[in-house]
């Protein structure tokens, strides 16, 4: 089956208004939108800034458990 270029993304000789995507059963693209993407990207950089920042805070706890 080839396509053509009077209707390109149909297969021909399959009937009409068939797609290639609708004829070799393939899945449809997952789109994640960008704003999704940054919303996960800026909670990841959170939670590790936040870990950071815990494990600066117990070290400086020790520290002035040492001085006084």
């Amino acid at each position: 089956m080839a396509l053509g270029p009077k209707h390109p993304g149909r297969v021909r000789g399959v009937g009409a208004e068939i797609s290639t995507r609708q004829y070799f059963n393939l899945p449809r693209q997952q789109r994640v939108k960008f704003s999704d993407q940054l919303k996960e990207s800026v909670r990841d950089v959170l939670k590790e800034e936040t870990l950071n920042m815990e494990a600066r805070t117990k070290q400086l706890v020790k520290l002035r458990g040492r001085i006084c």
